[in-house]
């Protein structure tokens, strides 16, 4: 899966770390968010990829490529 051309990653936060799901776009550097559940999670990714993209081309930042649709990673953090 991609949002507006960027691949997403899923992953399940464990209880240890407040539960939930974080979404991000690994070719967007720094660009995730969270959610209670992975479709809010991707929602909120959906704003936050807007943003990043916003930002970049106001302060004059290369933007990476957009890439072909595949489905979102998922994996769950323990740290």
């Amino acid at each position: 899966m991609n949002i507006r051309g960027y691949d997403v990653a899923v992953q399940q936060l464990s209880d240890r770390l407040g539960g939930g799901i974080v979404a991000y776009a690994p070719a967007l550097r720094g660009c995730l968010a969270d959610g209670k559940t992975e479709e809010e999670a991707l929602e909120n990714l959906q704003d936050a990829i807007h943003c990043w993209l916003e930002t970049a081309r106001s302060k004059g930042h290369p933007i990476p490529p957009t890439v072909t649709a595949q489905q979102p990673k998922r994996t769950t953090v323990d740290k």
